[in-house]
């Protein structure tokens, strides 16, 4: 803060005092560990009935307070404060700077602390049956929801039934177990710029969104340009097509294939999917071998993940495959579904240890039908301490 007016500084003054109570009140309340560092996590309710969740977190003296609450940026900060020494904004260097916390706001919170150091239970009950369902966390089986909510996309039906049958049948008849993978069979020893492409073009073209462009033949290079994330210098054109030599130096980043702009150039993916081929050197063996490998990073890919799989092992290329087993569960829907909090981020696959994540208002009106079904995430617990002592003064070792 480089210049505050007279009405700032009266508010700062008013939020240091606060601030100061709330750090030495929550020293009171049990504490979890962050890397050798005490955190409380902790929901309240202000006077208005509006709902927050609070994380404080002590580091090197310094206490770090973020607060999140039900509309957003607008009622969300992020402060630190050091008794004695400052109170301020915290500066994540990012420029992102939220509204200051309101001296309302403050007084609740440590109101709400004293009602939870009265009756912790009774509090801790309320907190669970009022909570709003959209910024919980949890968990609901996908085929539930295929029942109850017949316009739900489904994964089996973009990827179709005949390639659900032949992707299940390769799964269950062990062809991506690790013992294959010992036997060599996901590796090889030559492999040219043409060969990739090839698999470039086998792999995308067995895609849903290459149905968009079944109106003219696709090569192998059409679909690198239009997957390549613009990558110039030392892309796959410069090298022979046929010359496993130069393919090598491509790979390894040799002259006259260096680094390149746009990140690694062997891999390339459709949307969310990732088709690499690397060089390891497999247990036992004295020289490296190329592997192909196809994975996704991101949920919502398990249909075009079993498409590829499909052609390429009907083409004979034999391609590893990351995930087949969560693919196949997202198939026969034998998985579940993460529910995600609002705002929270769908993309990534593994969410809260489901391979899809979904938000609650993609249920819609039919979650009064699913309520019995979803497993919610427990909510952070606060409750006075048991023991006498306190953490904040152990020595850091």
């Amino acid at each position: 803060m480089i210049w505050l007016g007279e009405e700032a500084k009266a508010l700062l003054k008013q939020l240091e005092k606060l601030f100061k109570n709330l750090v030495v009140r929550i020293a009171d309340f049990q504490n979890d560990w962050d890397r050798c560092d005490p955190i409380w996590c902790f929901c309240w309710q202000d006077r208005r009935g509006r709902w927050y969740e609070t994380q404080i977190s002590h580091y090197d003296g310094v206490y770090f307070i973020v607060n999140w609450g039900e509309s957003g940026y607008r009622d969300s900060w992020i402060w630190e404060i050091k008794p004695g020494e400052f109170c301020r904004e915290h500066d994540n260097g990012a420029h992102d700077h939220h509204p200051w916390p309101q001296v309302e706001q403050l007084e609740d919170m440590l109101v709400w602390l004293d009602f939870v150091e009265k009756d912790w239970m009774r509090v801790y009950r309320k907190i669970e049956k009022e909570w709003p369902n959209d910024r919980r966390n949890g968990y609901v089986p996908r085929a539930v929801v295929h029942r109850y909510v017949p316009k739900f996309p489904r994964q089996d039906k973009f990827a179709g039934e005949e390639t659900v049958c032949k992707f299940c049948e390769l799964v269950e008849g062990k062809y991506y177990s690790p013992v294959c993978e010992k036997e060599g069979r996901f590796y090889r020893k030559h492999m040219t710029a043409g060969d990739y492409l090839e698999l470039v073009r086998i792999g995308l073209e067995a895609t849903v969104d290459a149905e968009r462009h079944a109106d003219r033949p696709m090569t192998g290079e059409d679909y690198y340009k239009m997957n390549g994330y613009n990558r110039s210098s030392g892309s796959i054109f410069d090298v022979p097509r046929n010359s496993p030599e130069e393919f090598r130096k491509w790979i390894k980043q040799e002259e006259p294939y260096g680094w390149h702009d746009g990140g690694h150039q062997f891999w390339i993916g459709p949307g969310r999917i990732h088709l690499s081929v690397h060089l390891e050197k497999p247990h036992g063996q004295k020289e490296e071998l190329y592997k192909v490998t196809l994975s996704a990073w991101f949920a919502w890919t398990a249909y075009n993940l079993a498409r590829m799989a499909v052609a390429f092992y009907e083409h004979g290329m034999h391609v590893d495959l990351c995930d087949y087993e969560n693919i196949r569960k997202a198939l026969l829907a034998e998985d579940d579904l993460a529910i995600v909090e609002r705002g929270g981020d769908t993309r990534y696959a593994g969410h809260n240890g489901a391979f899809e994540s979904i938000w609650l208002s993609e249920i819609g009106s039919r979650y009064a039908s699913l309520r019995e079904f979803v497993r919610w995430k427990p909510l952070p617990i606060l409750r006075p301490r048991e023991h006498r002592y306190n953490p904040i003064v152990v020595e850091r070792i």
